[in-house]
C-alpha cells in the first residue's frame, strides 16, 4: 500500500497513527512496516516496539486512555498470586512443550503456548471474582510515579557507590522533589473534595488523610476505675487488698475487679 492510499484510508476513518519507530531491522535496511492507527478522539498514551521476537517483524504496542461510564457495578475478576507454591508451579510451566502443536507458524506456536500457560495458571492462581467498588483509592500521578522511580535508580547508585558525593546530593534534592509534588498533589485533592455541596466526601477525605479509624472499641475496664483500684492497693496496711500475683492461666487464680 502506498503512503497516498493510507493517508487516503486514515482520513477517511478519521484515524491517526502516533509512532513511527521501525518495526523491521536488517543489516541493509529500516523500515517501519507494522502500524497501528486508533481513534483521533483517544488520547495515545504510550507507542512503542515490543521485544517479542518471533518473526522478522518486532511487534507494535500502543497504550491508550479509555474512558466509560457504567450504571452498575460489576465483579472484577483477577488471580492472586500470593499464596501459591511457585516451586510446583514452575514444574508445570517446564512441561510444556511446542512438539504438540498444529502448525509450524509463530502465531499458532504462540497462541499455544499461551493456552498451555493459562491452564497452568488456572490450577495454581485461578480467576475470582472481586468486588467492584464506586469508591477508588488515589493514584499517583505519571510524572509522579517517574520521580519515584527514577529516586529509587538512585538509591541503589547510591548503595553502589557510597561515597559519590554527587549521587548523595542529587539523592537528596530528588527526595524533596519527589515529596513536595505529593504533598501538592494531596493539597489539590483536598481543595477538590473539601467543598460545601460534598460533605460526604469532604469526611472521608479527612479520615482517610488523618488516618482515622471508623469504629472505635472502648476499653474493657474504665481507666478511673483502674487507678481507684490501685491506688487503694498501695496506700492500704490490710493484707487481704495485696495485689494478687497471676501464676497460670487457670481460673483459680484469676481476680476480678467489683
Amino acid at each position: 500500500m502506498s503512503t497516498k492510499n493510507l493517508s487516503k484510508i486514515l482520513e477517511f476513518g478519521q484515524l491517526k497513527i502516533t509512532g513511527n519507530h521501525p518495526t523491521r531491522i536488517t543489516e541493509d535496511s529500516v523500515s517501519c512496516l507494522d502500524l497501528i492507527a486508533i481513534n483521533r478522539n483517544l488520547h495515545c498514551i504510550n507507542y512503542q516496539t515490543g521485544d517479542l521476537v518471533i518473526s522478522d517483524h518486532l511487534p507494535v504496542e500502543v497504550e491508550i486512555e479509555l474512558s466509560y461510564h457504567s450504571t452498575e457495578l460489576r465483579p472484577s475478576y483477577r488471580r492472586n498470586f500470593k499464596k501459591i507454591n511457585y516451586a510446583d508451579m514452575n514444574k508445570e510451566l517446564t512441561k510444556i512443550t511446542l512438539l504438540d502443536a498444529l502448525d509450524d507458524d509463530p502465531n499458532s506456536l504462540l497462541g499455544h503456548w499461551t493456552n498451555e500457560v493459562e491452564k497452568v495458571l488456572d490450577i495454581y492462581a485461578p480467576l475470582k471474582r472481586f468486588p467492584c467498588v464506586k469508591r477508588k483509592m488515589w493514584t499517583l500521578p505519571p510524572e509522579i510515579i517517574e520521580m519515584i522511580n527514577s529516586r529509587k535508580k538512585l538509591a541503589n547508585k547510591v548503595k553502589h557507590f557510597p561515597n559519590n558525593s554527587d549521587f548523595i546530593y542529587d539523592l537528596k534534592m530528588l527526595q524533596r522533589k519527589v515529596k513536595s509534588h505529593i504533598t501538592k498533589f494531596i493539597k489539590l485533592q483536598g481543595e477538590k473534595t473539601l467543598r460545601p455541596t460534598n460533605s460526604r466526601e469532604a469526611w472521608r477525605f479527612i479520615k482517610k488523610v488523618t488516618n482515622t479509624l471508623k469504629t472505635r472499641t472502648l476499653p474493657s475496664a474504665s481507666a478511673e476505675l483502674l487507678n481507684n483500684y490501685f491506688s487503694e492497693i498501695a496506700n492500704s496496711d490490710s493484707s487481704e487488698k495485696n495485689p494478687v500475683m497471676v501464676m497460670s492461666c487457670n481460673e483459680r487464680d484469676f481476680f476480678l475487679i467489683e
